[in-house]
């Protein structure tokens, strides 16, 4: 008997990536680097953002120290959440997987993104809990309960 699924969130759940070549574009162009969307697709692709910055700099024959590297993975997280949340779109055929899913099992979503600098799980929770309203039937979706700072946690995603 299946007890729980677990997803990954980025390309399993939402089709992001657009976003991610979005955000480090910006961030490289600040920086006078500049990144094709097909360099992006071809050399970044799966890249954890510390990785990619550090192999744009690379290949820009720059050095990138840690406090500089930090600052970039900070700045391109809030572009990414920014970008995802206005422009969320779902991979296709996952709300009809996850509704059928959810039938037979407890749901969980993750990130293998654990490298950024900033605090970003509120926003990624609240972005998940957005994906699970839209998949999920509203039956059964609880309302998250209140962390105290103003915002919600999600009961059945983490």
């Amino acid at each position: 008997m299946i007890e729980a699924v677990l997803f990954d969130f980025n390309g399993v759940l939402v089709d992001d990536e657009a976003e991610h070549c979005e955000a480090l574009q910006t961030i490289l162009r600040d920086e006078a680097i500049m990144m094709s969307r097909e360099e992006y697709y071809a050399d970044y692709l799966g890249l954890d953002d510390r990785t990619g910055f550090v192999q744009a700099f690379r290949r820009a024959n720059r050095t990138v120290t840690t406090e500089i590297l930090n600052r970039l993975v900070e700045a391109k997280s809030r572009i990414y959440l920014r970008l995802v949340t206005e422009s969320l779109r779902l991979v296709p055929g996952v709300r009809e997987f996850v509704h059928d899913a959810h039938c037979v099992a407890r749901l969980r979503s993750c990130s293998a993104n654990q490298d950024s600098t900033i605090d970003s799980r509120s926003s990624l929770r609240r972005t998940m809990w957005r994906i699970a309203s839209r998949i999920l039937p509203p039956t059964s979706l609880r309302t998250p309960p209140s962390t105290g700072d103003g915002q919600s946690r999600p009961t059945h995603v983490s």
